[in-house]
């Protein structure tokens, strides 16, 4: 045998990421786009919100409303998540499925957290608006009190934090 001998004759344990190695095949192009595009959707949208700040060329582009150009920005955020999301649908589907998480008790588990982090993310859009939501303030649209209540009274970044656990979820689903 390959392994070094033990007490037990058990095979060493594997490292976290030799574990994610041995479920995640990280050489297909799917994979390797959708990690990409995860990183570069707020990467562009963070710059274009800076470039707004110090430059005001979506405000320009939408014939000088900071509004209009608040809504252009958030549609091209938008249609760029849903491209980043189907994108990271394909890869999910490119890889061998996991046995283990078709269990029942995991698939009802990850549905729970769907719906737990749909209501977060639901209550985020709610209480933010399109602006709040949006980048607004890099147009100079600033709600008129901190937002506190729910989801914010739950987590500081509530969007993020739903946001990853429905990526988590569509990935055990």
């Amino acid at each position: 045998s390959h392994w070094p001998k033990s007490s037990t004759n058990n095979p060493p344990a594997m490292t976290a990421i030799e574990s994610f190695r041995a479920v995640v095949d990280t050489t297909r192009p799917s994979f390797q786009l959708a990690a990409l595009i995860i990183f570069l959707a707020p990467t562009i949208w963070n710059i274009l919100g800076r470039l707004e700040y110090r430059t005001r060329g979506l405000t320009n582009l939408a014939g000088g409303s900071p509004r209009a150009g608040c809504y252009l920005l958030a549609a091209w955020i938008f249609g760029f998540s849903l491209y980043r999301d189907a994108v990271f649908l394909r890869a999910i589907d490119d890889q061998t499925r996991y046995a283990p998480l078709d269990k029942p008790e995991v698939v009802l588990a990850a549905g729970l957290l769907g719906l737990a982090a749909g209501a977060v993310l639901a209550g985020s859009y709610w209480r933010l608006g399109i602006t709040g939501t949006y980048l607004g303030d890099y147009f100079g649209i600033l709600m008129e009190e901190r937002v506190v209540g729910f989801p914010f009274n739950v987590s500081d970044h509530p969007m993020y934090d739903a946001s990853t656990a429905l990526f988590l979820v569509k990935a055990i689903l």
